[in-house]
């Protein structure tokens, strides 16, 4: 999956429509917190590349796709996996 961000086109396709990044939105929310460590670092970059593309998006004034709750959704994920993480030396703390 975190392959698929090396295309821009396929990108905005998955992020601009409702029903794939709500799709892919669920996935990742729920690989956060899987019990699989590889699971959920495939999963933070996943989450990285998704937040890095709308940032990215803002940077250049492009405002297509914005989505108030979807990223709500994404950073409420990734910080409920921050709390939870443990055994993860590059979280620290």
């Amino acid at each position: 999956m975190c392959n698929t961000f090396s295309s821009v086109v396929l990108t905005r396709r998955i992020l601009t429509d409702e029903t794939l990044r709500g799709i892919l939105t669920g996935v990742v929310v729920e690989s956060l917190v899987s019990e699989d460590g590889s699971v959920r670092t495939a999963a933070s970059s996943v989450a990285f590349n998704m937040a890095a593309w709308l940032q990215n998006g803002r940077a250049k004034g492009m405002e297509g796709g914005r989505n108030e709750e979807w990223e709500v959704e994404l950073i409420s994920a990734v910080v409920e996996a921050l709390g939870r993480e443990k055994s993860n030396e590059q979280v620290g703390g």
